[in-house]
């Protein structure tokens, strides 16, 4: 295979929404990655919702359904670079996925958060999260593909952990975070 460079200005954590999507239903060993973690096995995904909002509870950034053997489990990610996290935003996952129950959309569900390692180490909001994927397991995943695609996706987490090792340091604004 060739060897190329991919240079990113900046990786936000939208570009990463959209490559974890695009390879969760693309390939059912990257979405083990994160199955593998619930014990579940012999997933189909059905459907994949980016920015999913409910008004009283906010924003899941990516939610997955999966069927499974008739019946529907849905995968609330949360994605980190290098932003705060925002306030009880890991109990609103939970809100936001028993609505989903309450509302038929899904039988069950599991909350994950997805990030860089050095950014799940040093959060004490991450720890509220039961379920961790690190991009560094999404780069490995990557590194282990022979082909131009994965080459290039592996450079844009590459980047992403970068930036969350050099990028700046966030100083929270009490307004915005309320």
């Amino acid at each position: 295979m060739n060897k190329f460079t991919v240079k990113f200005n900046d990786v936000t954590e939208r570009d990463m929404d959209l490559l974890f999507l695009e390879e969760i239903v693309s390939s059912r060993e990257f979405a083990n990655i994160f199955l593998s973690k619930v014990g579940i096995k012999n997933a189909v995904v059905i459907e994949t919702e980016l920015s999913k909002t409910a008004v009283e509870f906010g924003e899941s950034d990516m939610t997955i359904l999966f069927s499974i053997e008739g019946r529907k489990h849905a995968i609330l990610i949360e994605d980190k670079i290098d932003a705060i996290a925002m306030p009880r935003q890991c109990e609103r996952y939970f809100k936001r996925g028993e609505l989903g129950i309450a509302n038929d959309e899904y039988d069950s569900f599991d909350v994950f958060i997805v990030a860089p390692e050095k950014y799940l180490s040093q959060n004490i909001e991450a720890d509220k999260y039961p379920n961790q994927v690190t991009y560094e397991e999404c780069a490995e995943y990557f590194s282990l593909q022979n082909d131009v695609r994965s080459a290039f996706k592996l450079q844009q987490i590459l980047q992403a952990i970068d930036k969350q090792k050099h990028g700046y340091q966030v100083i929270e604004n009490k307004s915005v975070t309320d």
